[in-house]
């Protein structure tokens, strides 16, 4: 998979993501300041989030979101926004790198980012992943195996339906 990073309509690296995962910038190229903006029309809501596979299943979950993917937690807060109508900052819980070394990077710049912008942040809870993508994947795991006579495309709605109201109520309305 190939992602343009963009910064005011011109495209200033790309990441390519490999089928095991493995992310790469184009060599030499920087993405300060770059983003990828996944786009809907008529979006009530701009959520912004690290990576693209957080990108992809907000996208899907909150129905009225625009989506700003800024590729790594410390571009959160370079990234430019519109600096109106309802914002969220959608947070990575690093919960195994806070064990580790004493602090969350992930909820950290999302907060900081936040400030600077006078938004809200939403950061997901209870799972063993680290972003809005593993949350989704986990809890729709998890309540097929607790209710395995419900249909799989009910539960995902349901899920879904959780992670839009944690976005819609972290949101700030924001006027410039």
């Amino acid at each position: 998979l190939v992602v343009p990073v963009m910064r005011e309509r011109n495209v200033m690296s790309v990441q390519r993501i490999s089928p095991d995962g493995d992310k790469r910038f184009w060599p030499g190229a920087t993405v300060k300041a770059g983003s990828y903006i996944i786009e809907r029309p008529g979006a009530q809501v701009q959520v912004l989030c690290e990576g693209l596979a957080t990108g992809l299943a907000l996208f899907a979950a909150v129905s009225l979101a625009r989506v700003i993917v800024a590729f790594d937690a410390g571009n959160l807060s370079r990234v430019a926004i519109p600096r109106r109508g309802l914002v969220c900052i959608a947070a990575d819980n690093d919960s195994a790198t806070a064990a580790r070394l004493g602090h969350n990077p992930g909820i950290e710049a999302a907060r900081e980012a936040a400030e600077a912008f006078g938004c809200g942040v939403a950061i997901p809870e209870g799972m063993t992943g680290t972003d809005w993508c593993d949350y989704r994947n986990e809890r729709i795991a998890a309540l097929l195996i607790d209710r395995p006579k419900a249909r799989e495309s009910d539960i995902r709605r349901a899920v879904d339906a959780e992670i839009a109201a944690q976005i819609m109520r972290a949101a700030k309305f924001l006027h410039s």
